[in-house]
């Protein structure tokens, strides 16, 4: 099932995208590199609200079908 990405995650992206645009406009080798780096822990912080955004549907999902399971005798 496919999902809307949330805030946090376009959030993440878009800070990614401006470090790596930012890598693109600086000479310095050490800033550039920095740039980089830090543009992939944005997206790895994305991935784990992605992640995050998963179990919780996940979760979700399984406690709406306990709730249409017969309830047991007793």
């Amino acid at each position: 099932m496919l999902t809307k990405p949330s805030v946090n995650v376009v959030d993440c992206l878009q800070h990614a995208a401006e470090c790596e645009s930012q890598s693109a406009r600086t000479s310095d080798p050490h800033a550039k590199q920095s740039f980089i780096d830090l543009a992939a822990r944005w997206r790895r912080v994305a991935e784990t609200f992605e992640y995050i955004q998963r179990v919780d549907s996940f979760i979700s999902e399984i406690d709406r079908k306990s709730q249409e399971l017969p309830k047991p005798k007793g």
